[in-house]
């Protein structure tokens, strides 16, 4: 160590706890998790003052409004408007009937998914929608043993 440095007393470092944290009590310490107070937010000031666009939306918020959007679908000799969200698991369940294995996979997943919700809002499936469920899963594994 030169003569300078112990002059100055610069950059040493602690050498105990007790030193590190009477340093950091010191109003002009810098260091780890300690910046120059020019640089420090000022009281009440944010680190991202113009911060996120009143109005705009995340991901979730989109994907939540787009499924939600009705459509009109016709079913026989009827038109009627179902939402997005609804039409896909149709479409889905349409696939797993029809022998799709990662259909059924999807539709196994969304149905643990929704016991799990269930559960925890107090819904319990009704013994139809298991027999339902269930003969739907005997079906594609029929499907998946003959092929």
């Amino acid at each position: 160590m030169s003569q300078d440095d112990q002059e100055e007393g610069a950059h040493e470092l602690p050498v105990s706890l007790d030193q590190e944290t009477a340093l950091a009590q010191r109003a002009d310490y810098v260091g780890f998790k300690h910046p120059p107070k020019a640089t420090q937010f000022k009281p009440k000031q944010s680190g991202n003052p113009k911060g996120r666009r009143p109005g705009s939306k995340n991901h979730e918020t989109i994907l939540r409004e787009i499924l939600a959007e009705r459509v009109v679908v016709t079913e026989g000799n009827r038109r009627r408007k179902i939402s997005r969200l609804e039409l896909s698991i149709r479409r889905l369940v349409e696939k797993a009937m029809k022998g799709d294995v990662k259909a059924l996979q999807m539709i196994l997943a969304l149905r643990q998914a929704g016991e799990a919700t269930g559960r925890a809002l107090g819904y319990q499936l009704t013994e139809v929608d298991k027999h339902i469920l269930e003969s739907l899963a005997l079906r594609i594994e029929d499907k998946e043993g003959g092929s």
